[in-house]
């Protein structure tokens, strides 16, 4: 239509845009045509379908109008078009693509999007954004960081939206409320990152991805019924998260630092740290989960109650260190793998132990296996500090006994299964092969 950065720079105070004559063409209003026009006020387009080039109006800080013709259609607006622009409204309606960064920093009010694809930061840094409402299914998947910092943002309705972008609303601080109109939606990495006072979800999760709720303190509720995956830290530092429903899983620490919640229920699957420093938390029933992963319950002070799985195939560096678990009877049976510290300076009266154990040390990167070559034997043992055990019971599968695992229980007397590789003569515990 005129050549690029045509009008750049110049102290225009107001433009009309017309179909060129020569062509029956979908026109483009050029990159970089009006950026930097400091006094340019009001710009008029009298086409009926365009498409408006990279950084068109970029720095114009005084547009706050343009007028459209009824019926218009936008291909695309490009990347940074619109940026640092006071535009205090838009018609997104007839607009098929934004690109990166097309509305940051403008002083829009309110967004409606119903088609398209829209890129990296299209609207960050809105900091008069209140309302955003999304009316159809939108190609966002690969982008990030749509509304991100958007400091006054409050609502926001997903609609019929399937999944969200990366970081799509971290850092909007005030915003309280999200709901969607869809059976279920996926959190992608970061969406609500740091939205501190986000309140209501009206949505129910089928993926949350790494961080997506990360200090979320205003949170106190979360359905994860529809929920198939929890990726790290996903609620970390959710301070007033106190309600799970209907039970806590996830990738690493991704229920840290939750010092609200009280009771839960733990299945499907856990990694490092799950709730680890969850400060108030009291009681806890595992499900169905063989590998209790290291730190799982590290720090968390006040946990004192716990219903451990039938099963118990292998447990972590620290996994209950740090709290205030008393455990009547702990069946080890089929553990055979175990970390440093795991118990460290909890309460156990009996335990059962039915295998040989293989002591994971820092340098493993096998856990899980049935063997940790090279493994090195270290002092952390994991009953340390453990004064209360009575009766420690050898199953038939134990072939060694180290002694120093339960030193500091001076009381603790040995019995011997069914079976057992061990026998008891004079006061001593030797095995059946030694004379």
């Amino acid at each position: 239509m005129f050549d690029r950065s045509a009008f750049s720079f110049t102290n225009i105070l107001s433009i009309t845009i017309v179909l060129s004559a020569n062509s029956n063409d979908r026109q483009t209003i050029s990159s970089f045509a009006f950026s930097g026009c400091h006094n340019l006020e009001t710009v008029t387009i009298r086409m009926s379908s365009f498409s408006i080039g990279g950084s068109a109006f970029n720095d114009c800080f005084n547009l706050k109008n343009i007028i459209f013709p009824e019926n218009y259609y936008i291909s695309y607006i490009g990347s940074y078009a619109f940026e640092n622009c006071p535009l205090e409204s838009f018609n997104f309606k007839s607009v098929n693509s934004l690109e990166k960064g097309a509305f940051r920093n403008t002083n829009l009010r309110e967004v409606e999007l119903n088609l398209g694809s829209l890129r990296d930061d299209v609207f960050e840094y809105c900091s008069n954004l209140i309302n955003v409402k999304i009316e159809n299914e939108l190609s966002i998947m690969e982008s990030k960081g749509i509304f991100k910092n958007c400091h006054s943002l409050e609502t926001v309705d997903l609609g019929p939206l399937s999944w969200t972008c990366r970081e799509m609303f971290s850092n909007c601080y005030n915003l309280i409320e999200v709901k969607s109109s869809i059976s279920y939606v996926g959190i992608h990495d970061e969406t609500f990152y740091s939205c501190i006072n986000l309140k209501i979800l009206k949505l129910n999760p089928s993926n949350i991805g790494n961080k997506a709720f990360m200090f979320c303190n205003s949170l106190a509720y979360i359905n994860l019924t529809e929920t198939v995956l929890i990726k790290s830290r996903a609620f970390y530092g959710c301070q007033n998260l106190a309600s799970v429903s209907p039970q806590v899983f996830g990738d690493e620490y991704a229920f840290a630092f939750c010092n609200s919640i009280i009771s839960c229920n733990v299945q499907t699957f856990a990694k490092t740290g799950l709730m680890m420093n969850c400060s108030k938390l009291e009681s806890v029933v595992i499900h169905n989960i063989q590998y209790i992963p290291d730190k799982m319950f590290y720090g968390c002070s006040s946990l004192k109650n716990i219903e451990f799985p039938d099963i118990i195939k292998f447990i972590g560096h620290y996994a209950f260190m740090g709290t205030s678990i008393e455990v009547p009877f702990l069946d080890l049976s089929e553990t055979n793998q175990i970390g440093n510290y795991s118990f460290k300076g909890t309460k156990i009266e009996r335990i059962k132990i039915g295998k040989d154990f293989v002591y994971s040390g820092f340098q493993c990167d096998f856990y899980y296996r049935d063997r940790c070559w090279g493994n090195e034997d270290t002092d952390e043992n994991p009953f340390k500090d453990v004064t209360t055990i009575t009766e420690i019971i050898l199953g038939s599968g134990k072939q060694k006994f180290r002694g120093k695992d339960f030193q500091d229980s001076n009381n603790a007397n040995i019995t011997l299964g069914q079976y057992s590789y061990f026998r008891i003569e004079n006061g001593m515990m030797i095995q059946d092969n030694e004379i």
